[in-house]
């Protein structure tokens, strides 16, 4: 269990690094101009190829590689950061997230829970899963309402 658990963490570190690196990189770029390695308008275009870089790969850190833990109130899966669990009664937000590639469309439902984990949704199971618990967050809203 403890190997599992080191994975975990070198795969968070891996997710985090990699973020940072992205955010970081059009500063890099800055002072190694401001040094003279590299032209003028290096800093501009590493600028925007770090923005094309993050809005591809940023959001496919949270995103399930293979879910492995179904219980009726969390959801947890495999992400390139580790893992991570939502619960599923305690849901603030679901977004679709939408990205065209040569082989089609992929659909990423993006789930955030009140502790602000956040988890892409990408398997049919995990989608059947999220569709379920808010179904019944609105018939427990509508029987509250009742009242």
């Amino acid at each position: 269990m403890e190997a599992a658990a080191l994975r975990s963490v070198a795969r968070a570190r891996m997710g985090s690094g990699l973020a940072v690196t992205v955010i970081l990189l059009p500063f890099g770029g800055y002072g190694l101009a401001r040094a003279g390695v590299v032209p003028e308008g290096a800093p501009i275009v590493i600028g925007l190829l770090s923005m094309i870089a993050s809005a591809v790969l940023l959001p496919a850190l949270c995103e399930e590689r293979a879910p492995f833990r179904y219980s009726s109130s969390h959801l947890t899966a495999h992400t390139l950061t580790g893992e991570r669990s939502v619960a599923l009664n305690r849901i603030t937000t679901v977004r679709l997230l939408t990205t065209f590639s040569y082989g089609g469309t992929y659909r990423t439902l993006l789930v955030r829970d009140a502790h602000s984990v956040r988890l892409g949704i990408t398997t049919e199971r995990s989608r059947r899963k999220l569709r379920r618990a808010i179904e019944k967050a609105d018939a427990n809203a509508a029987l509250v309402g009742l009242r």
